[in-house]
């Protein structure tokens, strides 16, 4: 799911470019949107993997703050468990939301189809970091909110206590014996 989360940063693309009513999207100046808040109305979709926080206080928390920004602006969250699969289908069909996180079944060429673009991304890197996966042409079309390392973190006194001198050379041989 390397792409998947990174379309959450173009939430306030989609919401905003959602809500107005304009023609299609504008892309951002840098990540700063200009529209006058009070004049942003409508109701917004939020698609999430998380079907456990669809009721849950912290995305009622995310609505609250985004309402006090955008107090015309309705938020509702529908979850998916088939995440993949149910909004890969919704994107056939015209009807996925407002704010998604992008599927990796989405190429990155056919983000400018699906998804408002965001700005420069050599403008926007200076603010974000892994703007990478959401970038196509320079322009991007979203942006992680998480960075994922893949790596192994131990604890050299533990191994050492254990009688652990060398790397595991797979994972059932990280344990003495």
């Amino acid at each position: 799911m390397r792409r998947g989360w990174a379309a959450v940063g173009s939430a306030a693309a989609l919401v905003l470019t959602g809500c107005t009513g304009g023609g299609g999207p504008a892309p951002l100046a840098g990540a700063v949107f200009t529209a006058d808040p009070a004049k942003v109305s409508g109701t917004i979709t939020v698609l999430t993997n998380r079907v456990d926080q669809v009721n849950s206080g912290l995305l009622k928390k995310y609505a609250t703050e985004f309402r006090k920004l955008y107090p015309k602006v309705t938020v509702n969250f529908e979850g998916y468990a088939d995440y993949e699969g149910e909004v890969v289908a919704r994107l056939e069909d015209g009807g996925y939301g407002d704010v998604l996180l992008i599927p990796d079944k989405v190429a990155a060429d056919q983000y400018p189809r699906y998804f408002a673009p965001l700005g420069n991304a050599r403008v926007l890197a200076d603010t974000f970091d892994y703007i990478d996966y959401g970038t196509v042409d320079d322009t991007v079309y979203g942006i992680a909110n998480i960075g994922i390392a893949s790596g192994m973190v131990y604890n050299k006194a533990v191994w050492a206590q254990a009688g652990i001198t060398e790397w595991p050379a797979t994972p059932s041989s990280s344990s003495p014996t």
